[in-house]
């Protein structure tokens, strides 16, 4: 077996949401861990299998008719999209955007919480992208300085017209995630009649997955992401004996849901002028007026 589904993206737009919807369905298996990250070739840093034949293994098991995986870089690589299509040239595609000026806000978040970024402070972060688009002003133990280049990450239209050099748009399904948070059931029997498939009669519990997230006190974050070499034998020595992750454990037990910190209205403006003419192309490829809703 091997997939014929892929949600490619886009980070922080709702994935691993739709990826818990979605695998509940009878006729569909998606993988397990939900994010391989493999053909996403020139983003190295979260590859979780580095051979092709190690990434069918995922699959090896499956018995359905739609079978998938969900790595939401796929739409961001220069690699991941073309690749995809000489493997699976007939496979269907669900991509997801949000409003850019939100979905940086949540990405520089979830860089602070995964050790990427150290900068805490957004506008800041933001300011820093042309330096360190050059290799400087980079976090000392930053491994993705590609995730720092938020007004990138966040270029959906762009991203969404390079998809349809690809795949033919029959083969894309596009979810916007003001939608799913609105009305979650309705994007999943979406999802289902596009994937060919019939609505089940029993539906999953829409709840949301992967909220914002912080450790608690941010020294013992870092502590936590590069323990000491002692403490990494003792946690794998645990996690062979009990099966449990004893560093999964420890990070959940510092870690904090909380709220992100209002943009402020000038910052704002600059965010939503930076981001005028790729909502623009966005919102044409999909026929929807998203500058008012989303930049006004």
């Amino acid at each position: 077996m091997k997939p014929n589904f892929f949600i490619a993206g886009a980070a922080k737009c709702g994935t691993t949401s739709l990826y818990e919807y979605i695998r509940t369905h009878p006729d569909v298996y998606m993988c397990n861990p939900k994010e391989p990250f493999f053909w996403s070739k020139d983003l190295p840093f979260h590859q979780k299998m580095k051979t092709l034949e190690g990434y069918l293994q995922l699959f090896e098991t499956a018995q359905a008719q739609v079978v998938g995986e969900a790595s939401p870089y796929y739409v961001y690589s220069d690699a991941a999209l073309a690749d995809i299509k000489a493997f699976a040239p007939f496979a269907k595609l669900v991509v997801m955007f949000r409003n850019p000026v939100e979905q940086i806000q949540s990405m520089h978040s979830q860089m602070l919480y995964s050790g990427i970024e150290e900068v805490t402070d957004f506008r800041t972060a933001w300011d820093l992208q042309q330096k360190r688009s050059i290799g400087t002003d980079l976090p000392s133990d930053c491994i993705a300085p590609q995730l720092l280049q938020y007004k990138d990450v966040a270029s959906f239209g762009f991203q969404l017209s390079r998809l349809y050099e690809h795949f033919d748009k029959s083969q894309v399904h596009v979810v916007l995630f003001h939608d799913l948070k609105s009305n979650p059931e309705t994007v999943y029997k979406e999802v289902v009649t596009f994937l060919d498939l019939k609505t089940p009669n029993h539906l999953p519990d829409f709840d949301v997955a992967n909220r914002n997230k912080a450790f608690r006190n941010q020294r013992i974050g870092r502590w936590l992401r590069h323990p000491p070499s002692v403490i990494r034998k003792v946690g794998r020595a645990i996690t062979r004996t009990t099966g449990f992750s004893f560093g999964n454990v420890l990070r959940r037990s510092f870690t904090k849901r909380t709220e992100r910190v209002p943009i402020d209205p000038e910052f704002r403006k600059t965010l939503n002028d930076a981001f005028q003419s790729d909502v623009e192309l966005l919102g044409n490829l999909l026929s929807k007026d998203l500058q008012k809703k989303w930049l006004q």
